[in-house]
């Protein structure tokens, strides 16, 4: 199972919970979305999430993409799996 978990703590989970949250424009399924697939570009997320197209600019979406990719690595990286 620890294989397929894209955040593997709950601390990992509530600071990309955190995160996302600070996008209210997004749809909890948005959001959802985002947290959990790992996309790694703005137009990569939008063509499989159509529904970004209108609620957020491609650059945030990248910033916003960028950060949990962070996030995530940075657990990793320190030692927490």
């Amino acid at each position: 199972m620890g294989t397929f978990t894209r955040y593997r703590d709950k601390d990992t989970v509530e600071a990309a919970d955190r995160l996302l949250s600070q996008y209210p424009q997004l749809a909890p399924f948005e959001r959802a979305q985002l947290g959990s697939l790992g996309f790694e570009t703005a137009d990569e997320a939008k063509a499989l999430v159509p529904s970004l197209f209108d609620k957020i600019e491609a650059g945030a979406l990248q910033e916003l993409l960028d950060d949990l990719e962070n996030l995530r690595t940075a657990r990793t990286t320190n030692g927490i799996k």
